[in-house]
């Protein structure tokens, strides 16, 4: 089997590999020899199949929702996997009618199809069989994913005009400098053999681009490819995460994200009735670079028995604001509770921030646009006016 591996190395930095091995425990051994403390271990993860060799993730959302739907109606949990087998007879579901009908709990039915259920949704229907509360792990699970997709549906809406902009700009420049500017170069060939200038340094240019395109459009073709390819094996991503650090003002925005998701899917987890170090430890994935080899230091801290909100604070793994919810929510017991309304308080911050950050960037946005477009049209008419002057 191959399973994923986020690890602290012996120089105390993130890594991340893959391993092959029979068991998970034999993976946990092989890292111990290399020196390695394990953040996270787990299969790994296979998209669910279908027709024409293309493939999808499973509706984990869906599903729940339509199981708790079905559960809270007074259907047993036999009964409900039955009906959504019957409904729809995907791999996954029809899998756990087969687990659940040789015997197994439904935690342990879950946890047989890896690639489908992770090990956090896993883990909370194992915690809440212990007290009869699936229906209440299953609304827990909804309520989560369902903040969690707002969030990221609000901050990709606010990012929908800029990438509109740019990319009708970048359309328009593209016509201009691959059409337009190589007709006018024709037209004034002769004057643009004798004079120099800005102009007439975009003539040329506008010529090479209009004689080399086949080149141009492979070239870009590849490109695609190639950032296509990142994407696909999750480079792009990380590629993209280091160059926002780049900017400070950003950097600290990605940092709350990383944060506030991170708070909410532990307190998800702790109101389950998962352990405390369990639940940082599963939900440690959530967090890139930096972030997790800070985690990585807490999480021992905890181990040690220190307290959460001190052992988070000690690795500037909190806000002011999270930071004063943990303590409050330590002293009353109910932590999970706060690392929800941390993240919700943290989510509505980021929220009002992609607002106003998209009503000034679009602005911007089209000014800059409008300059460059008006500068390339500007310098393509210049030559016409010296040459009228010429005429007089």
């Amino acid at each position: 089997m191959h399973f994923n591996v986020k690890a602290i190395g012996t120089a105390g930095e993130l890594i991340r590999l893959q391993l092959e091995a029979g068991s998970s425990a034999e993976a946990e051994r092989l890292c111990a020899e290399r020196g390695y403390t394990i953040l996270t271990i787990g299969q790994r993860v296979r998209p669910w199949p279908r027709r024409g060799g293309r493939s999808v993730r499973f509706p984990l959302l869906l599903f729940s929702q339509e199981f708790l739907t079905l559960l809270e109606s007074g259907m047993s949990v036999v009964e409900v996997i039955e009906t959504l087998a019957a409904r729809n007879p995907r791999a996954p579901i029809v899998g756990l009618l087969q687990k659940i009908r040789e015997g197994l709990p439904l935690s342990a039915a879950l946890a047989a199809q890896p690639e489908y259920f992770p090990d956090i949704y896993v883990a909370s229907v194992r915690a809440a069989e212990r007290t009869g509360g699936v229906a209440e792990a299953l609304r827990r699970f909804v309520d989560y994913q369902e903040r969690l997709d707002q969030l990221v549906s609000r901050l990709r809406g606010a990012a929908i005009y800029p990438a509109l902009l740019l990319g009708v700009g970048g359309l328009v420049v593209v016509f201009l400098l691959g059409f337009v500017v190589p007709r006018f170069a024709q037209v004034l060939d002769g004057a643009r053999a004798d004079r120099s200038g800005a102009s007439y340094l975009l003539l040329e240019f506008g010529v090479w681009i209009n004689d080399h395109w086949p080149a141009l459009a492979v070239g870009l073709a590849m490109a695609v490819a190639a950032l296509a390819n990142l994407a696909r094996r999750g480079h792009l991503k990380a590629l993209l995460q280091r160059s926002l650090q780049q900017f400070p003002w950003l950097a600290a925005r990605l940092r709350v994200f990383q944060l506030a998701r991170y708070y909410r899917t532990v307190g998800m987890l702790l109101r389950s009735g998962v352990p405390l170090v369990k639940s940082l430890t599963m939900a440690a994935p959530l967090l890139a670079g930096d972030l997790a080899v800070r985690l990585g230091h807490a999480i021992e801290q905890v181990s040690a028995g220190e307290g959460f909100s001190t052992a988070m604070k000690a690795q500037g793994l909190t806000t002011v604001v999270a930071e004063r919810m943990f303590a409050v929510g330590e002293k009353s017991g109910q932590l999970g509770m706060m690392l929800e309304r941390a993240a919700a308080f943290h989510d509505d911050e980021l929220g009002r921030w992609a607002e106003v950050a998209t009503r000034l960037i679009g602005p911007l946005l089209m000014l800059g646009i409008g300059l460059f477009i008006g500068t390339i049209v500007v310098l393509m008419y210049l030559p016409i006016f010296e040459l009228a002057e010429g005429l007089e």
